[in-house]
């Protein structure tokens, strides 16, 4: 090779040796820059949920409806923040010892209370099963309103997405957890959930629960419409 054609691929290469070390400066760059927003993003959100579940849970009245204000606001803003905060609230509704339970200890009714009511209002669809398990459960106060029941209530603030499990109650659920089901499905509206309560009032056999079912039919509010619809 003459001088001249070796020094022009000296230069050659000493080129294409730059374009891939700025290239590969540029995504190690690009990699680190990821990590310097993300991950103290992530460690400072987890002290903040901390901190305001703890409020949630455990603090006075206004500590408790400002703590929930904030944990909605930052479910809408982050992703990461949402996920975090579901897995958090599903510890919490997962309640073995139910009304019994609440009964005997008003504290632990009063947080489960808070996070079951949480998890209707950010919409959270990995609690609907964990929702249903616990759709009777109260403080022992007798009231066929689903204010009564926290579970019942969040599930209706759900939605739709709820209604084939709503619908399993209708053939294995006891008769007030089929009556709650029944009452979520009328407050939804809807035609999906309207064609479920008409199957469960054919099929009932309990004639009282089965002229409640007819009930909810006639005075069927189609203003309720699901997004379905």
């Amino acid at each position: 090779m003459h001088t001249k054609q070796r020094s022009n691929f000296g230069v050659a290469l000493v080129l294409l040796a730059t374009v891939v070390a700025l290239n590969s400066s540029s995504l190690q760059l690009h990699d680190y820059g990821v990590v310097a927003l993300t991950h103290p993003q992530e460690r400072e959100l987890k002290p903040q949920l901390d901190r305001l579940l703890r409020n949630l849970r455990f603090g006075n009245e206004s500590e408790r409806s400002a703590a929930k204000d904030l944990l909605i606001d930052l479910s809408k803003k982050s992703a990461s923040a949402r996920a975090q905060l579901i897995e958090n609230l599903l510890k919490l509704i997962q309640c073995p010892s139910g009304s019994a339970g609440f009964v005997r200890n008003p504290t632990l009714y009063l947080e489960w209370k808070q996070a079951t009511q949480l998890v209707g209002l950010i919409k959270a669809q990995e609690a609907i099963y964990d929702l249903i398990q616990c759709l009777d459960f109260n403080n022992g106060v007798f009231l066929l309103s689903p204010d009564a029941f926290p579970a019942t209530r969040a599930v209706i603030e759900i939605g739709e997405e709820a209604i084939p499990n709503l619908s399993r109650e209708f053939r294995k659920g006891t008769t007030l957890r089929k009556y709650l089901a029944a009452v979520a499905l009328s407050q939804m509206g809807g035609e999906k959930a309207r064609v479920v309560l008409e199957a469960a009032a054919r099929t009932e056999k309990d004639r009282e629960l089965a002229l409640t079912f007819r009930n909810f039919l006639e005075n069927w509010q189609n203003s309720k419409t699901s997004k379905s619809q």
